[in-house]
């Protein structure tokens, strides 16, 4: 064989061993470009995902926020209108009790708690109490307990009583009230 056909060939050689090696180079670029562009969209997507959540836990947080400030707010606005209906009840509590019916309250107390606790009662009244203390229906007992009005009701024997002093009757009217106020508030 002629050194000619030899360097032919090995130029053959050369040119195909080239070509498989651009090809095999082209395949590995192939796989890399299209390995890099799965990856970027992997990441532009879970980007999206992580930018959507973020925006949905803003919202929420911002919903929460506003929930939060609403019954807040509700809140107070309940507490100011119950401590206003608190003023009036005390007030007309208070008016009642010293106006010129409070001897008819005394003794509409005083038949309540009789038909209750039985005719036998002690009736306790504040020393101050002159009012109560003329009620001819019952026996008034004055006592220094500071209550000023309205009267406790015992029995004889003192083992039942039912106090309808002031303070008792404000704390009671109060609860009924407020648990009024905040069912029709609520509801």
């Amino acid at each position: 064989m002629p050194l000619e056909n030899i360097l032919l060939e090995i130029e053959e050689r050369k040119k195909k061993e080239l070509a498989a090696l651009e090809e095999e180079l082209s395949r590995q670029v192939e796989s890399i470009e299209k390995e890099t562009a799965d990856a970027i969209n992997a990441l532009r997507i879970a980007y999206q995902k992580r930018k959507e959540e973020e925006m949905k836990t803003r919202e929420r947080r911002s919903a929460d926020l506003t929930s939060l400030e609403v019954r807040r707010a509700v809140s107070q606005k309940r507490s100011e209108i119950l401590e206003e209906a608190m003023k009036k009840v005390d007030s007309l509590v208070v008016d009642a009790m010293k106006g010129s019916g409070y001897e008819e309250i005394l003794q509409s107390m005083y038949q309540a708690v009789e038909k209750k606790l039985g005719k036998d009662l002690v009736v306790l009244v504040d020393s101050r109490d002159k009012v109560a203390q003329s009620v001819k229906t019952f026996k008034a007992k004055p006592v220094n307990n500071g209550f000023k009005l309205g009267a406790i009701f015992q029995t004889s024997d003192s083992q039942k009583e039912i106090d309808l002093t002031l303070p008792v009757i404000s704390r009671f009217l109060r609860e009924r009230i407020s648990e009024k106020l905040s069912g029709s508030i609520e509801g």
